[in-house]
């Protein structure tokens, strides 16, 4: 550790020291004598005290530049490599397997925490101790020499820090009483993946066989056969790699453990093909799924079904490798595949998704036709009022025109002008009548009433209004 003080003397001075060496004097000093005499007045004892708060002040702002730098010091010799005290590292295993094989690659490392200036790494390796100045110590091809316990440790020019966590590599020969097989041997993509564990030892025991994809545990088998069998249906390409199996005693776990070779597995992708069309289906489109088989030695000629959501659908197509959906509705929305059995083989294709959707013309359709139907009605509403106000207008000019002058005319005038008084009041009548069931419930039929009617009160006015000149002109002659 870095150590600093501030160190204030008897005589008011200030020092700032650094690991017992005095880096620098504070020019500060007491205003007041340490020991005060009596003869001091009052007021020399004010104007010291005065004097001496403003030079506290600036003790104080001394004090505190002095330790900003003590702190940029201690962190310029952190960034350099100091012996400040550090935790210990992580070691890491990739691949973290119980168990590896002769010609397994291993990777270890180192980790610190953060990268550290002329750092370098000690690796404590079956207690032998080897230096590197890279963290990670990569084993490309492991042997049996490489079985043991590791830790790490890293160093600086002036710390060491203390010793990592230990991980334990083991690493295991191939034993030839153990092997492990196959089956299909060309297997295909969703076919079922048998793997064959055996033991070659004449010995009655309760056994433990496991069986590892890529170091990971697949299953787990305790038997006292020597002779076990799993089974992986429906492969994925995620199931290639590399499968062992190893067996060991269940009365003796700490005892042997016998491992097989690899077995490398390839699952290949599938003969058997599944066409979709069109490719963006829609709502009352029909839609043809076609399945084919790429290799006709293999499937061309077996039997095809065809799958919605892994349930089985019936085709009620003349050609046994076609689905045909006449009006595809959204309940026709899934996931789709065809399989092909043939001389006890199954052959499945890759999953299609058919995802059915409303076009959208209908909803453009239905939202333009509501908003036409809505103008067009409107617009009869507004028709409407506008022909009953017009008719209330001309009702009230003819209402507001002055009455005829008959106190020149005679009889024949007289009776011919109570006549189309009466008239024209009866029509008024009928008039407001109409308006007020016109205002009550207007349809458009009776929209269409009130015009005919009001054309023939028109032209029955004008028939009218002909009549009486021809009676006036012949009363007047």
């Amino acid at each position: 550790m870095l150590h600093g003080a501030l160190t204030l003397k008897k005589n008011g001075s200030v020092y700032c020291t650094l690991q017992n060496e005095t880096l620098w004097q504070c020019p500060l000093r007491c205003p007041l004598p340490c020991h005060q005499q009596d003869k001091t007045s009052r007021k020399q004892q004010t104007e010291s005290l005065t004097e001496y708060t403003h030079q506290s002040d600036w003790a104080l702002m001394e004090i505190f530049s002095a330790l900003l730098l003590l702190e940029q010091v201690m962190i310029l010799q952190i960034r350099e490599g100091s012996s400040v005290e550090t935790g210990a590292p992580v070691l890491t295993m990739e691949p973290m397997w119980d168990r590896f094989l002769t010609g397994d690659r291993i990777i270890l490392s180192c980790n610190a925490g953060r990268e550290l200036r002329s750092t370098t790494y000690n690796w404590i390796i079956k207690e032998t101790i080897k230096e590197f100045r890279e963290k990670t110590y990569i084993i490309e091809a492991a042997t049996k020499e490489d079985d043991g316990e590791y830790r790490c440790q890293y160093s600086t020019s002036a710390h060491k820090t203390p010793y990592s966590n230990s991980i334990l590599v083991r690493v295991s020969s191939p034993d030839s009483l153990m092997s492990i097989e196959s089956e299909p041997e060309a297997l295909w993509y969703a076919q079922t993946l048998k793997l064959s564990c055996k033991f070659k030892f004449h010995m009655q025991n309760e056994f433990i066989y496991t069986f590892y994809r890529e170091g990971s545990v697949v299953a787990e088998i305790r038997t006292r056969n020597k002779s076990v069998c799993f089974e992986k249906e429906r492969v994925t390409f995620e199931d290639t790699g590399r499968y062992r199996c190893q067996m060991q005693f269940v009365n003796h776990p700490k005892g042997p453990v016998y491992t097989s070779a690899y077995k490398h597995v390839d699952v290949q992708e599938s003969p058997v093909i599944l066409q979709v069309n069109p490719r963006l289906q829609r709502a009352g489109d029909s839609i043809t799924l076609s399945c084919s088989c790429a290799q006709d030695h293999l499937c061309g000629r077996g039997q095809i079904s065809f799958y919605r959501n892994e349930t089985i659908i019936s085709s009620d197509s003349v050609s046994h490798n076609i689905y045909h959906i006449q009006q595809a509705t959204l309940m026709d929305s899934g996931w789709y595949c065809c399989m092909v059995f043939q001389n006890l083989s199954t052959f499945m294709s890759l999953r299609v998704e058919v995802t059915v959707q409303n076009p959208p013309g209908n909803f453009a359709l239905i939202v333009g036709g509501s908003a036409v139907a809505a103008v067009l009605l409107t617009f009869l509403l507004l028709f409407a009022v506008c022909r009953l106000c017009q008719k209330e207008g001309v009702q009230n000019i003819s209402n507001s025109q002055p009455s005829r002058d008959v106190s020149g005319s005679t009889s024949g005038d007289i009776v011919y002008s109570v006549v189309q008084g009466n008239r024209k009041e009866r029509g008024h009548i009928r008039a407001r009548r109409e308006s007020r069931e016109a205002d009550s419930h207007v349809t458009y039929a009776s929209l269409m009433h009130l015009e005919r009617t009001r054309e023939q009160d028109v032209r029955a006015g004008r028939q009218e209004d002909n009549g009486s000149s021809t009676y006036q002109n012949i009363r007047r002659s």
